[in-house]
């Protein structure tokens, strides 16, 4: 699942990059993590994506671990976007929303799904008045809510806001950063899906 991880991780990377700066990379170098990690700045964090992979998925097996694999590879998107650019793309979230919402009307979770989509949205947009988040994070927890639930999405949210607050401790203490400093909210929302998972 590890090597596994790293492959797919070079490839969103090539996803992330040409949404980002418009340019296509088809070079058969790049879908090599090893050798691609030296390329570009976005392929530092493959070794992330690849680890969480490992943690997300342990629990999983059969039609169970497609779900959690597109789902983390839908958020990876987001996370490679806002980190970089602080951008995050309808076309990432969106999409694969209706997806989940689809795929849990057969599978027999749509309720759950629904109403963690129903959430996330209201929950952001009130956030987003007051400016705490930005319209992008409304669609990112609208996926989230559709992929993992109503209770996947809050736990997520609790994970994540932990998880967060002791990294933004240990990085004000080291001053990486100040109290006016940004973070980006989309690797927060990913971390915590990944220890909701994992936990």
């Amino acid at each position: 699942m590890f090597v596994f991880g790293l492959f797919l991780a070079s490839s969103l990377s090539l996803i992330a990059e040409k949404a980002l700066t418009g340019t296509a990379y088809t070079k058969w170098k790049e879908l090599i993590p090893v050798l691609s990690w030296s390329m570009y700045k976005y392929r530092t964090i493959e070794l992330v994506f690849a680890v969480s992979l490992v943690f997300a998925t342990k629990w999983y097996s059969g039609i169970q671990l497609v779900w959690v694999i597109l789902g983390l590879s839908a958020a990876w998107l987001s996370v490679l976007t806002d980190s970089y650019e602080g951008t995050i793309y309808d076309l990432f979230t969106l999409p694969f929303a209706i997806a989940f919402l689809v795929i849990s009307l057969f599978s027999g979770g749509f309720t759950l799904s629904a109403t963690g989509a129903a959430f996330g949205f209201i929950f952001s947009a009130i956030l987003a008045k007051t400016n705490k988040m930005g319209q992008g994070d409304i669609t990112l927890l609208l996926f989230y809510g559709a992929w993992l639930g109503l209770y996947g999405l809050v736990r997520a949210l609790c994970f994540g806001s932990l998880a967060a607050g002791v990294m933004i401790l240990i990085l004000l203490i080291t001053k990486k950063i100040n109290m006016k400093s940004q973070l980006p909210f989309a690797p927060i929302m990913f971390l915590g899906a990944v220890l909701h998972l994992w936990v």
